[in-house]
């Protein structure tokens, strides 16, 4: 490998593992995937410059590359049918980002198989060395301050953004760092595959157990085969991991409620579970209505709550908006159709098949990269790797790695004038992302100022701030909230009520599900003392949300204003707290009734 070729896999690992931008509302989405997008254009404008290494061995484009390609091209086809454009833009450009990264890492590491996987295998060790470090530090700093249980665990946000994603990524560089293990048998690998697994189990990632147990149950063979390869392990290079276990086993003891996350068969009982189990059980009419084409890329969020949020203590009282499935697959399925989610399992079929071919040539490679593939896919069942540009990349290189040790890499044959425009359709593309992604990371930032200003009460500020907030990249935030519903508040509090009502109208467009906006909107009518339209964006946020309670005395106080008294009551009774805003409003009311009746 070449010192650009090295340089180039460092990077790779530096902005997966450790890049951040604190400017942001996601300190890490926004500013890996501009990063990324960089670092996978200069990839693509290198090995076009040094073509002639390359280009005699490729002749067509493989499976792999068809199919990674075809579910591409298919996301961004989706922008036509999707509510909202931006996000599923966004949405493709990160699958263009994986499959560019797929086809640099492949092309790279087809130069020199053997040397290449040595040295992903080293950065990656080095790498979670780093990552470890920092994350202990942090465990330790909660630990001493809060103990090691679960609850507490939620404040690491460290590298990643929350405890589970920690856990994941860091189990997915497990199987990578175990590729040292081809040539050596050093205790530091031993080492620090045993931190991992120490780290991980303090995490109490219920997922990230599961996909342990199947890393074990691929070792236990993979070892003994190993083992006979390469002789028996000495004491001398046992002892240290040995002592680390006992303390680890120790430490671990200490943790009060591990017992109970270690029992994988309570998970669905668990309230976790129970809240997943409702979204997917509320994906499903989405799915039924979007069996074909799905909503579009990245606009499942927003069409979600279509369907009510019925069941849900934290979505209905507590205001929480999901932004995820918490099931990749489902939420494919939702967004892209029933061809978008084969095209998406072909991808990990197709590179178990590619392992089961090479498992005589690389027994010790096909097992770490079929266990990593099948963790990655118990991981997308549960949680939302697809969404980070880590993952996605991690994702890329395991496919590129697998693809790489196949001898027989079947080829579909296409003219070489076919191929250099593909490469350049890519570069473009990389380009485009570097534009849009630079008008995203400008307007989260803006974002985030706003917010600030919105807490502050500067309802000026946040109006001025709107322009550069929102723009064509950009128009929610992280939750999913429209920019312009925070537009419409700071109007609405300055008393330019119908600039507010103009504003709520435009979040309307982008969320229409969202039940904030339409109380909101609501609101504005109850102003203009317009309350049957009032009532029917009332009955529209009620229907999403029944328990709603801003909306509840909206509507009431609609129904009394019109004289519907009866009615008016029966909603103020189906408001769930037993407030004193709850009894000043049934108060109110009976006097209203009883006025009437005397007059």
């Amino acid at each position: 490998m070449s010192f650009a070729e090295r340089g180039f896999i460092i990077v790779f690992f530096i902005i997966s593992c450790f890049l951040y931008s604190d400017q942001l509302l996601d300190y890490y989405l926004n500013s890996r995937f501009l990063a990324a997008s960089f670092l996978i254009l200069l990839g693509i404008l290198y090995l076009s410059l040094n073509r002639t290494s390359w280009e005699s061995k490729q002749s067509g484009i493989s499976h792999m590359s068809f199919i990674f390609g075809t579910f591409i091209l298919l996301n961004f086809l989706s922008i036509i049918w999707a509510k909202e454009k931006s996000e599923a833009l966004f949405s493709a450009q990160k699958w263009l980002l994986a499959g560019a990264s797929y086809v640099v890492l492949t092309t790279l590491i087809s130069h020199n198989r053997k040397e290449a996987t040595r040295y992903i295998a080293a950065i990656s060790l080095i790498s979670t060395c780093l990552v470890l470090a920092i994350v202990s530090f942090r465990l330790i700093e909660i630990g001493s301050t809060s103990g090691f249980s679960n609850d507490s665990l939620y404040q690491l946000q460290t590298l990643f953004g929350h405890k589970s994603l920690i856990s994941a990524f860091i189990f997915l560089l497990l199987p990578l760092n175990m590729l040292a293990l081809q040539e050596e048998k050093s205790w530091l690998i031993l080492f620090i595959l045993f931190w991992q697994i120490l780290v991980i189990l303090i995490l109490q990632s219920r997922t990230v157990y599961l996909c342990l147990i199947v890393l074990a149950m691929i070792l236990i063979p993979a070892f003994y085969v190993r083992i006979r390869q390469i002789g028996r392990i000495s004491w001398k290079q046992l002892w240290l991991p040995l002592v680390l276990t006992v303390v680890g086993v120790v430490l671990l003891a200490q943790i009060p409620d591990l017992k109970d996350r270690l029992n994988i068969g309570d998970y669905f009982k668990s309230q976790t579970a129970t809240e997943r189990q409702l979204v997917w059980l509320k994906t499903k009419p989405l799915i039924a209505d979007h069996w074909l084409l799905g909503v579009g890329g990245g606009n499942w969020k927003i069409q979600f709550p279509g369907n009510n949020v019925e069941g849900s203590y934290r979505m209905q009282d507590q205001n929480v908006f999901f932004t995820r499935a918490h099931n990749d697959f489902l939420e494919i399925f939702a967004e892209l159709g029933v061809l978008g989610l084969l095209l998406y399992l072909s991808l990990f079929f197709h590179a178990v098949f590619l392992l089961y071919q090479t498992r005589k040539q690389h027994p010790w490679i096909a097992s770490m990269l079929g266990a990593g593939i099948l963790g990655f896919m118990l991981i997308s069942f549960i949680d939302f790797p697809k969404e980070r540009p880590e993952f996605v990349l991690l994702l890329a290189m395991y496919l590129a790695i697998a693809q790489s040790h196949n001898r027989k890499n079947s080829q579909i044959k296409v003219a070489p004038v076919v191929l250099k425009s593909l490469w350049l359709l890519i570069a473009a593309g990389l380009v485009f992302n570097l534009i849009s992604g630079y008008g995203r990371y400008k307007g989260e930032s803006f974002t985030k100022k706003l917010l600030q200003a919105r807490v502050a009460e500067d309802w000026d500020r946040v109006i001025s701030l709107t322009e550069n907030a929102e723009n064509t990249w950009h128009h929610l935030d992280p939750s999913s909230v429209p920019i312009s519903f925070y537009t419409g508040v700071a109007y609405y509090n300055l008393n330019e009520k119908e600039q507010a009502r103009q504003w709520f109208l435009k979040a309307h467009k982008i969320a229409p599900y969202n039940f904030h906006v339409l109380n909101n909107l609501a609101t504005v009518e109850i102003d203009g003392r317009d309350y049957e339209s009032a009532i029917l964006w009332l009955d529209e946020a009620l229907r999403i949300n029944s328990r709603f309670e801003d909306a509840l005395f909206n509507l009431a106080y609609c129904y009394t204003q019109t004289g519907d008294f009866h009615k008016a009551l029966d909603v103020i009774d189906q408001v769930p707290s037993d407030s004193d805003k709850k009894k000043l409003f049934r108060s109110e009311i009976n006097k209203r009734m009883s006025e009437t009746k005397t007059n």
